[in-house]
């Protein structure tokens, strides 16, 4: 379309416009990210409230905390 118009949008233009669209979806990639973490971490504060899963408690398990002569 630039190319056969009158004069030509010159090779800045195309630059420019391959930046912009780049620019646009770097943004749009991070800031839809941002509500996707919310809802985990709202999912995973609820199943936690229903079922009492105890993450913490789970984690304690995995790994014994250590005694005094060991």
């Amino acid at each position: 379309m630039f190319h056969g118009m009158e004069g030509g949008g010159g090779r800045g233009y195309e630059l420019l416009l391959v930046a912009a669209g780049l620019l646009s979806g770097l943004g749009n990639t991070l800031i839809y990210s941002i509500p996707l973490v919310a809802a985990v971490f709202q999912y995973y504060n609820l199943v936690e409230r229903k079922e009492r899963t105890g993450l913490m408690e789970k984690i304690d398990r995995l790994a014994p905390p250590e005694t005094e002569g060991e």
